[in-house]
């Protein structure tokens, strides 16, 4: 899952077990979003 790097607040604000096996990234620009997206 990418994220804004804004949302990382409200995100550690989930429960637990709705963040259990997730892999997240916080991005600012979308080059970061290219670069994870090609390397997984």
């Amino acid at each position: 899952i990418i994220l804004p790097r804004a949302n990382k607040p409200q995100y550690d604000e989930l429960p637990d077990y709705l963040k259990k096996d997730q892999q997240i990234f916080f991005v600012e620009h979308y080059d970061e979003v290219r670069r994870i997206a090609l390397e997984n």
